[in-house]
């Protein structure tokens, strides 16, 4: 009985699991937007790397930027459709061959370049989503520091 109360006791004597006993609040200034709060305290980490890998748009539109992630979106939406589509025809015409070899070789290449628009594309906007929303993260944390400098000092 005793074992299990000392464990117990341990156990609620512990402090907040999430944040641990030295967690103070940080200064907010009384004008700052929990828009602007958040901007602050988001730190990208790995994760927010492989979410934007996998969620067309993630760090424009975690910052916000609804217009560009949604541009994000489509154009990944568009380009996988070609990646798909591409993969669907190569598999088509070299399993269902056509007699006549010039439009057999016209249709592989079509299917390739299809394929390699589409994953070529997907790459180059995940690239422009990690790189342009880590700028866009930087600029915004630097607009919020110079726009509170006063209030700080």
């Amino acid at each position: 009985m005793f074992n299990v109360l000392f464990i117990l006791s341990i156990f609620f004597n512990q402090g907040d699991l999430l944040y641990g006993n030295h967690f103070t609040l940080p200064y907010v200034p009384p004008k700052m937007t929990y828009r602007e709060y958040k901007i602050l305290i988001w730190k990208v980490s790995y994760d927010d790397y492989a979410f934007s890998a996998f969620i067309p748009g993630y760090m424009h539109f975690m910052l916000d930027k609804k217009l560009t992630g949604a541009m994000i979106l489509g154009g990944r939406m568009v380009l996988s459709g070609a990646l798909v589509y591409g993969i669907a025809s190569l598999y088509s015409g070299v399993t269902n061959p056509d007699p006549d070899i010039g439009k057999q070789r016209r249709k592989i290449n079509l299917s390739i370049s299809l394929l390699l628009t589409g994953f070529m594309g997907n790459m180059f906007l995940t690239a422009y989503d990690i790189a342009h929303g880590k700028w866009l993260l930087r600029e915004m944390r630097a607009r919020i520091f110079f726009k509170y400098r006063k209030i700080l000092e």
